[in-house]
């Protein structure tokens, strides 16, 4: 059986991480662990919700971000 994967856009991923947009945009550009954007249009982004929740466990495993 195929999964299909769970996709959350730039405020959600906000939400989950309790960051601001320009945050957002900043750990997208300066931080390689950062989950990778998914272009599904022109104007639409989102981000594999597995990808974001193995992020926030590296972060934890790293004591949060420094």
């Amino acid at each position: 059986m195929s999964q299909t994967a769970q996709l959350i856009d730039q405020n959600g991923l906000c939400h989950k991480l309790a960051i601001s947009r320009p945050t957002l945009w900043r750990r997208r550009k300066d931080d390689p662990a950062f989950p990778k954007p998914i272009f599904i249009g022109p104007r639409a982004v989102r981000f594999c919700l597995a990808d974001v929740e193995a992020y926030i466990e590296h972060l934890a495993a790293k004591g949060g971000r420094k």
